[in-house]
């Protein structure tokens, strides 16, 4: 069900339903990671532009300051903690 939600919004509505943040300031990429849900982050990241990624794992919880890394590290997702790296990695920007 998230697979076809995910890929049938354009891009752009994607990347800005990525970016928002809860009241606890938190995206839906914090969330996705803080609680380990990997195929989630993966689905997110596999439709969205290099640059467009480098915003989203760089944005920051408003309340902690955390990013989607620091929170599946501090929670202990070491496997949602790889592949947020391996995605970080795999997608750089020219």
């Amino acid at each position: 069900m998230m697979q076809c939600m995910v890929q049938s919004l354009p891009v752009v509505d994607l990347q800005k339903l990525l970016t928002i943040q809860d009241k606890d300031g938190q995206t839906a990429m914090h969330r996705a990671s803080s609680q380990g849900h990997t195929e989630t982050l993966k689905l997110m990241t596999d439709v969205l532009l290099p640059t467009d990624l480098l915003h989203i794992f760089n944005e920051k919880d408003a309340f902690t300051g955390d990013t989607v890394a620091h929170e599946a590290a501090f929670k202990g997702h070491t496997k949602s903690h790889a592949a947020l790296n391996k995605f970080n990695t795999s997608k750089k920007c020219d």
